[in-house]
C-alpha cells in the first residue's frame, strides 16, 4: 500500500509515521534518548530494592545461572509488545556496566542476559520496571508454560471479577429500567455503585498502566480513552446517584470493560498459541535419550542434556543437540538443514545437528551445543525475534490507530459540549461514551500483527522459515526470479557416473573423503555414498574455498579438489584431484531435475514472472537445463562466480534469488527477496530472507500464495475496521446506539477480524 507524501520518518527506527511527534512510539523515543545519553533510568525505589536483596546472594544467583555458562541469566518478561521493545531491552548494556549483552526472544517472552561478576538481579528487575516491564528470573528447570499460566490466571481473575460484578449490576438495574422508583431504586443503584468499585480498582488496573505510560511518554494509545471513558461514566453516574437523577451508567460501563478484557484475553491467548508453536520444541521434541557413561548407558530427558555428554542415537530418533560424530559413519536425514529428503552418509568427526534424524543404524555422538545454542536453535530464536519486527504495513496500521484514537477522543469531547448545549448533558455523556466505546481501535491494533503471526506459522508448517513478516510484502512485488541450478532446479543428489583413470587408488579415496569430511556440498555427499566403506584420512590445514573447492595437507603433500573445465564428458559436472601441482584424477557427476521443476516453472511463467538461471556450471550444462524447462536464454547466465552473481542480481529490480546459501550468499543478500534451499544452515539463514526445508520448488509457490493472501487479508481487515468504526461512531453520535449496545458491538468487530484472519489463512 502506498503511503502519502505527508508521512515523516521516526527519528529512531526510520519507519514512516503520520504522527506530528518525531517518534512512532514510546520505545523508539526512549531508544533515541538512550543513544544520545539524554535519558538514563534511575533506580529510586529503595523499598523494592531492599525487598529483593536476597536475590543478590550467591546461593540464589547460582540457582538461576546457566549451568553451561555461568555469566548468563534468563528472565521471563511481561509486557513485550513490539519490535521497539526488543531494541530497547537490547540497549541496556549501553547504560549498565554490569551487563554485557541482552538477547530477547519475543515469541517466548524471555531474555538472556550476559553479565559481569558485579551483576545484581534486584537492580535489573527494578530497571525492567522502570522501563515499563515486569520480570522474573527463570531457571533451567522451570517450565515456561507455568509463567504463561500465572499471567493468564491473573488476567482471568480480573475478567471473572468484572464479569461477576457486571452481571449482578445488570440484575439490579433491570427493575430500575422497568420503572422502579423511590427508595428501592436508590438502594439498587447504591448496590450497583458498590459492585462497580472492584471493577474500577482491580479489574481495570492493566488499563491504568497503559494510560500512565501514554501520559508519561506523550504517546496516544488505546488505554487512555478507555480509562477516560471508564472514569467519566463512573463520575457522572455517581454524581447523578447523589443528586437523585435516573441517568446511571454503571451497567453499561461495567459491561464495556468486561467485554474489552475478555476480547484482549482471547487475542492474547491466540498470540501465545501462535508464537509458542514456532518455538524450538516444534523442531526438536522433548524425548528420552540414552547417555553413555563410565557406569553404562542411562536414560534421561532431552531437556537435561549437557555439553560433553556422549549420546547413543537410535534409528528414527530426532537428534536433540549439535555435536561430533564418534562412530565411523552414520546415515542421517538432514532435510531440515538443506531440504534434501534422501539419506546422507556422515563420517567420523563430522558435525551432526539438532533437528536432523538418524536413519538405519545407531551411532554415538558427543554433545557440543544444546537448546538455543544449536544451529537450529539460533535460527528459531532469531526468527522469533525478527518475525514481528515493524513492517511498512504494521507501521501504517499503528499510525491509523493512533490517529483514530485522537479523532474519536476529540469528537467525543466536542460532541459532549455541543449535544449538551442543544439537548442535555446526560444525553451528551451517553452519546460521547458510546462513541469512545464503539470506535475503540482494538481490532485495528492487533489485526495486522495477528495476520503476520498466523502467516508465519502457516509458512513454517509448510517447511518455509521466514525471518521477517516484511517478506510477505516484498514477495508480492517480485517481477523476476533467478534460480541457481544445482540443488535448486535439480535434486542436488550428485552421483559419480565415471572417473579417469578407471581405477582409483584406495589412498586417493581416503584423501578425498578426508578433504570433504566437513563439507555438506552435494559433491561431498556423492563421494561419501560412492565409498562408504573407506575411512577418511586425517588432513591437516583443511580448508573449503567457496566456489572453488577444498584443499589440505596429507603426508607432506598438498591435495586439492577443484572444479575442472574438462570437455571430455559434455553435460556432466567435473572435478579433479590434484597433488601439489600434478592432476591425479578426474571425476564426473550427474544431477537430475527435481520431478516438479518443469511444472513449477511453467506455473510461475503463467503468472507473468520472468524466470532465469544464474549458475557457476559450464554453459553446456546450464543450456541443457534451460532448454528442458523452456527458460528465456537472455536470462541464463553460466560460469558465474559469487561476485558475478551479485552484479547480475543488482541489475534487476524486485528480483528474487533462489540458491544454496553458499556460492549464492552474496546474491541472496542483495536480492529483493533471497531464498536458500541448500547448503550450510547458518550461512543460508544469515544471507537470505527465507529458507526452504522441503525439497523441490513447491515451497516457492506456497510462499507466493501465502504472501498474496496475507496482503489481501491485511487490506480487507483494515477497510472493515475503518468502515465499522465510521458507521458505529456515526450511530453513536446520532444517539441510535447507547453505551451498553456499544460495549456489545465493540468486541464483535475484534472477533470478526480474528475469524476473517483465521478463515483466510486456514
Amino acid at each position: 500500500m502506498e503511503l502519502s507524501q505527508s508521512l515523516q520518518k521516526c527519528k529512531y527506527c526510520q519507519q514512516s509515521s503520520r504522527s506530528k511527534s518525531d517518534f512512532c512510539c514510546q520505545a523508539c523515543e526512549l531508544l533515541f534518548q538512550i543513544d544520545y545519553q539524554s535519558w538514563i533510568p534511575k533506580l529510586n525505589n529503595t523499598q523494592n530494592l531492599k525487598k529483593r536483596e536476597y536475590m543478590d546472594t550467591e546461593e540464589f544467583k547460582s540457582f538461576y545461572k546457566n549451568p553451561n555458562k555461568e555469566s548468563e541469566f534468563t528472565f521471563y518478561v511481561e509486557g513485550l509488545q513490539c519490535a521497539s521493545c526488543i531494541h530497547l531491552l537490547e540497549k541496556i548494556p549501553e547504560f549498565r556496566n554490569d551487563i554485557t549483552t541482552v538477547d530477547v526472544n519475543f515469541g517466548l517472552s524471555i531474555i538472556k542476559v550476559n553479565v559481569t561478576p558485579d551483576f545484581k538481579i534486584s537492580q535489573f528487575l527494578e530497571l525492567l520496571e522502570e522501563l515499563g516491564y515486569k520480570g522474573a528470573p527463570l531457571s533451567e528447570n522451570e517450565n515456561l508454560a507455568d509463567k504463561y499460566k500465572a499471567e493468564n490466571r491473573t488476567n482471568l481473575k480480573r475478567i471473572a471479577v468484572a464479569g461477576a460484578c457486571a452481571g449482578n449490576i445488570m440484575l439490579f438495574v433491570v427493575p430500575v429500567y422497568g420503572g422502579l422508583t423511590g427508595s428501592y431504586a436508590t438502594a439498587f443503584n447504591c448496590i450497583s455503585f458498590a459492585l462497580f468499585l472492584p471493577i474500577l480498582f482491580y479489574s481495570a488496573i492493566p488499563f491504568y498502566t497503559g494510560a500512565w505510560n501514554s501520559l508519561r511518554y506523550r504517546v496516544i494509545n488505546v488505554d487512555l480513552p478507555i480509562v477516560i471513558a471508564l472514569w467519566t461514566g463512573f463520575i457522572f453516574s455517581t454524581v447523578n446517584l447523589v443528586l437523585g437523577k435516573s441517568e446511571i451508567y454503571y451497567d453499561s460501563t461495567a459491561s464495556f470493560l468486561f467485554l474489552i478484557l475478555s476480547t484482549r484475553f482471547l487475542v492474547k491467548r491466540i498470540q501465545q498459541k501462535t508464537l509458542s508453536d514456532s518455538s524450538l520444541m516444534s523442531f526438536i521434541p522433548v524425548q528420552n535419550v540414552e547417555e553413555k557413561t563410565e557406569h553404562g548407558v542411562v536414560s534421561k530427558l532431552s531437556l537435561n542434556i549437557k555439553v560433553g555428554d556422549t549420546l547413543v542415537i537410535h534409528p528414527n530418533q530426532i537428534i536433540p543437540a549439535d555435536g561430533t560424530l564418534l562412530s565411523i559413519s552414520a546415515d542421517v536425514d538432514i532435510s531440515l538443514l538443506n531440504g534434501e529428503s534422501l539419506p546422507h552418509t556422515l563420517g567420523i568427526g563430522m558435525n551432526v545437528h539438532a533437528g536432523t534424524r538418524c536413519l538405519n543404524k545407531s551411532f554415538l555422538m558427543k554433545v557440543e551445543k544444546v537448546s538455543l545454542d544449536t544451529e537450529i536453535g539460533k535460527i528459531v530464536s532469531t526468527l522469533e525475534n525478527d518475525s514481528l519486527k515493524k513492517t511498512p504495513f504494521v507501521t501504517f496500521s499503528e499510525n491509523i490507530a493512533q490517529w483514530l484514537i485522537a479523532i474519536v477522543f476529540s469528537l467525543s469531547v466536542i460532541a459532549f459540549f455541543v449535544i449538551g448545549a442543544f439537548i442535555n448533558y446526560d444525553e451528551a455523556l451517553n452519546r460521547a461514551l458510546a462513541l469512545i466505546v464503539i470506535a475503540c481501535p482494538c481490532a485495528l491494533a492487533f489485526g495486522t500483527p495477528l495476520t503476520y503471526a498466523l502467516s508465519l506459522r502457516k509458512a513454517r508448517d509448510l517447511g518455509i522459515l521466514i525471518k521477517n513478516g516484511n517478506v510477505f510484502e516484498k514477495v508480492v512485488q517480485i517481477k523476476t526470479i533467478f534460480f541457481d541450478k544445482t540443488g535448486t532446479l535439480t535434486s542436488g543428489q550428485l552421483s559419480i557416473v565415471s572417473n579417469f583413470p578407471a581405477v582409483i587408488e584406495d589412498e586417493w579415496k581416503s584423501v578425498i573423503l578426508g578433504l570433504e569430511s566437513k563439507s555438506i556440498h552435494p559433491l561431498a555427499f556423492g563421494f561419501r555414498r560412492a565409498w562408504s566403506d573407506t575411512v577418511p584420512a586425517e588432513i591437516l590445514d583443511q580448508e573449503e574455498i567457496i566456489g572453488k573447492g577444498v584443499r589440505g595437507n596429507f603426508n607432506g603433500s598438498e591435495y586439492s579438489l577443484e572444479s575442472s573445465q574438462s570437455r571430455g564428458e559434455s553435460g556432466y559436472m567435473c572435478v579433479k584431484l590434484k597433488k601439489d601441482a600434478a592432476t591425479l584424477a578426474y571425476f564426473y557427476f550427474a544431477d537430475e531435475l527435481h520431478p516438479d521443476t518443469k511444472n513449477i516453472i511453467k506455473h510461475l511463467a503463467s503468472k507473468n514472472f520472468e524466470i532465469g538461471i544464474i549458475s557457476g556450471d559450464k554453459y553446456s550444462i546450464v543450456e541443457k537445463i534451460a532448454d528442458d524447462i523452456k527458460i528465456n536464454k537472455d536470462l541464463v547466465f553460466s560460469e558465474s562466480t559469487p561476485q558475478k552473481k551479485l552484479e547480475i542480481v543488482k541489475d534487476f529490480p524486485f528480483v528474487c534469488m533462489i540458491g544454496d546459501g553458499a556460492n549464492d550468499s552474496l546474491a541472496l543478500s542483495q536480492a529483493h527477496v533471497g531464498i536458500s534451499v541448500k547448503g550450510s544452515v547458518s550461512l543460508s539463514h544469515n544471507s537470505s530472507d527465507v529458507c526452504f526445508t522441503r525439497p523441490g520448488l513447491q515451497s516457492l509457490v506456497d510462499l507466493i500464495n501465502i504472501s498474496r493472501r496475507s496482503q489481501q487479508i491485511l487490506k480487507s481487515n483494515l477497510i472493515f475496521a475503518l468502515f465499522y468504526n465510521f458507521v458505529g461512531g456515526t450511530l453513536a453520535l446520532l444517539g441510535l446506539v447507547n453505551p451498553l449496545v456499544a460495549a456489545v458491538l465493540m468486541p464483535i468487530s475484534s472477533l470478526l477480524i480474528v475469524l476473517n484472519t483465521y478463515r483466510g489463512l486456514k
